[in-house]
């Protein structure tokens, strides 16, 4: 029996929250003699338990929060205000942003119409080395100049509507070329940048592409590639008189720079070749083949020179002109067709002469100005006087 109390007595005791401090009065240990002696210890752990509180900390912490400074009302800031700008329209030949007439170089051509779909279009890729069938014995004659009417008060635009810039202006003479005794007018140059016509799959940085005509409408297209390297006269001539080239703009459609007769260079095509300061008798070697108009309509038959050899311009004077073109939204990756397919057409090798003379304004007339002492077994630039033949042929007979 005595076993029984003390387990529970035990169990009794181990069953306190053990924070609290136990003091029990003292009982009859066991054995216990009699059963009131067990019962009495028993009642002892299971009743008469006397238990002290432990002691807590009764400090009471008060966190004081200092309130946020009163709101103050928000001052209603104005929006800024920007002008609605107009939806991209590529531009029309004449630079109007133009959803059904305009075009633009952001495909490189591909998305043009269908008058650009021919077997003979240019630009093309050009191999450097042709063989032997390629050669030729044309020569391209060229008689650029300054026209003697160019005056310091001389204005005409260089244009860019969208696809590049563009001189145009008829009211200046630029000069000819002539291919035996077929006579071309200069009447338009256009900048592109990158160069349209590659070789061997070379871009160059930039290109410019002198148009001519004859009296019967057949066009004949002069391709002068550049690479970096000395100056060049004519680029240097419009970037002193020009620093900054005009940005064809969505907002603004066309825009221009006027060039003026205050630097006269500016009007000398002669400045783009590099011969044009090598004595008469020098000549540029150049890959001949029939191509077409390199933007829209793209007209077949054209007769295209591109110079093998790129003629040098600094990095800033082919900047001015780069700035201008990748500046506007519808030339922003440049202003170059993409090269067409060959189509089994021949591409010779021709080489060029040079007429130097000062333009007289009469050149169209029946009396043009004597060349300055050059002449050749190809095609002398004018028939000699009469005067001049009999007086050959008294020396001769002499």
């Amino acid at each position: 029996m005595w076993f029984l109390c003390l387990a529970l007595a035990l169990r009794g005791s181990r069953s306190m929250v053990r924070p609290q401090s136990l003091v029990v009065k003292a009982v009859p240990t066991p054995p216990f003699e009699t059963l009131e002696e067990c019962t009495e210890a028993y009642d002892h752990c299971m009743g008469n338990v006397v238990t002290t509180e432990p002691d807590y900390d009764t400090t009471t912490t008060t966190t004081t929060t200092t309130p946020p400074p009163p709101m103050k009302k928000a001052e209603v800031g104005q929006p800024e205000k920007t002008e609605a700008r107009p939806a991209y329209k590529p531009p029309a030949d004449d630079g109007t942003p133009d959803n059904g007439l305009g075009w633009d170089y952001n495909e490189h051509g591909d998305d043009w119409p269908s008058t650009c779909q021919g077997t003979g279009q240019s630009p093309i890729d050009i191999v450097k080395y042709v063989d032997i069938q390629g050669q030729t014995k044309s020569v391209l004659w060229f008689d650029y100049f300054v026209d003697d009417r160019v005056t310091t008060d001389t204005e005409a635009p260089l244009n860019n509507r969208g696809h590049g810039l563009t001189y145009d202006d008829p009211s200046v003479d630029m000069g000819f070329v002539k291919i035996g005794a077929d006579e071309y007018e200069a009447y338009e140059w256009i900048a592109h940048t990158p160069s349209e016509h590659t070789i061997d799959g070379q871009l160059f940085p930039l290109e410019i592409q002198v148009l001519h005509k004859d009296p019967s409408g057949k066009q004949l297209g002069v391709s002068i590639l550049f690479k970096y390297g000395a100056t060049n006269e004519l680029l240097a001539a419009i970037q002193q008189q020009v620093p900054e080239l005009p940005k064809w703009t969505i907002e603004h459609g066309a825009v221009k720079a006027d060039l003026t007769g205050k630097h006269p260079d500016v009007f000398n095509l002669e400045h783009i070749l590099p011969m044009g300061k090598i004595h008469p008798g020098g000549d540029m070697t150049f890959y001949n083949y029939e191509g077409s108009l390199t933007q829209p309509p793209c007209t077949e038959g054209v007769d295209w020179w591109v110079s093998a050899a790129p003629v040098e311009a600094t990095k800033e004077e082919i900047a001015n002109f780069r700035n201008a073109v990748i500046g506007a939204e519808s030339t922003r990756h440049g202003n170059n067709r993409a090269t067409q397919p060959l189509e089994g057409r021949k591409v010779l090798v021709g080489h060029a002469g040079f007429q130097h003379h000062v333009q007289h304004h009469g050149h169209k007339q029946d009396v043009k100005p004597d060349s300055r002492g050059y002449s050749s077994q190809d095609t002398p630039w004018k028939a000699a006087p009469k005067a001049d033949e009999a007086a050959a042929e008294e020396e001769t007979a002499a």
